[in-house]
């Protein structure tokens, strides 16, 4: 691994900062300049949860060449490797210039850098061969060469191969994590528990006695099923030490805690529900609760699910992913609604 960047150590951001950049430059020493000393084939930006933006310049004769390392919608809660389309070739005398961006508008304190995930790094971190001798050196943190307000917007990626989220080569393994995540909720949400609803809602249209109630809880134990299937995927995306509802899209995660809790106690309250009365007899009062309680947080779960469909669509476009996949993800969870109503 070679290490650029800003020693933590050495990091102070101010708070309530809409775009904050702090930036480090660091020169290869050495005089061979025409050849490649090593070959960088992938590549990895770290921060924590105030991250915006991280990207690594390289100059070369005083001239800007590319950018090696960029990513200019860093997610906390999605960090992992990415292949560069290109394999890219550094030199001594490079000089590799790394900005991080941070937004801290939703701090009251300034945050200073370190390991703990309430606080920051601006690291650059790139994959090469052939290996270095071991008395070579390969981290290059340093004290940072300039800070203060950022003012330039979202930074555009100088090159193709360098790490944006819309044009990495291929999809990651957290991208199609992500993806299945979104087309199981979609599924589920969309599709299966608005279904086993829908069931219940209109059970007069179904012949045989109980037929609406078998059908009932056969969809909803499926899209359960479903929906635990992309609950775990996303989790399974967490870096180590993330609280997850940090960062961005919190909102999305939020809500989308909030429908899962209620998805998982439907059924538990169901099998605690009080006895069904006979035709002549009165519900009892404990009957009447229970009911209240069991329809309409079906009810409300899935409105808010939905709403969440399209949140997380939106944050897949937001994130820099294909906005086909986005809107194809928000059409879908609504056309499978409208299709199960009727």
């Amino acid at each position: 691994f070679i290490f650029l960047g800003v020693n933590p150590g050495d990091m102070s951001i101010p708070a309530e900062k809409n775009a904050y950049v702090v930036s480090q430059e660091y020169t290869l020493d050495g005089t061979n300049v025409d050849e490649d000393i090593a070959t960088v084939f992938a590549v990895a930006p770290h921060g924590h949860q105030y991250m915006t933006q991280a990207w690594t310049e390289v100059h070369r004769n005083d001239n800007y060449t590319h950018d090696i390392m960029c990513d200019s919608q860093y997610d906390f809660d999605l960090q992992e490797f990415k292949t560069l389309k290109e394999p890219k070739g550094i030199r001594e005398g490079d000089t590799f210039i790394t900005r991080c961006v941070y937004d801290t508008s939703s701090s009251n304190v300034t945050v200073l850098g370190g390991d703990s995930s309430q606080q920051e790094m601006c690291i650059s971190i790139l994959l090469y061969y052939p290996k270095f001798p071991d008395n070579v050196k390969t981290s290059f943190l340093r004290t940072p060469t300039s800070v203060g307000d950022w003012t330039e917007g979202t930074h555009s990626c100088g090159d193709e191969s360098s790490c944006s989220p819309a044009e990495a080569a291929g999809a990651t393994a957290a991208e199609t994590f992500l993806i299945s995540h979104g087309v199981l909720m979609v599924a589920a949400w969309c599709l299966l528990l608005p279904c086993g609803i829908c069931c219940a809602l209109f059970k007069q249209a179904f012949g045989a006695e109980g037929s609406w109630f078998r059908m009932h809880w056969m969809l909803q134990a499926v899209g359960l099923l479903v929906a635990l299937a992309g609950f775990i995927l996303v989790i399974a995306l967490l870096p180590a030490g993330s609280t997850h509802f940090g960062g961005t899209n919190m909102a999305h995660k939020l809500i989308g805690l909030v429908v899962m809790i209620i998805a998982v106690l439907q059924p538990a309250n169901a099998l605690v529900r009080p006895h069904k009365p006979d035709k002549d007899e009165p519900k009892s009062a404990k009957r009447k609760i229970w009911e209240f309680y069991h329809k309409n947080a079906g009810r409300l779960s899935v409105p808010l699910a939905v709403a969440n469909c399209v949140l997380g669509g939106l944050a897949v476009q937001n994130s820099g992913a294909s906005a086909i996949f986005a809107w194809a993800l928000i059409g879908g969870c609504c056309v499978s609604s409208v299709c199960c109503i009727v």
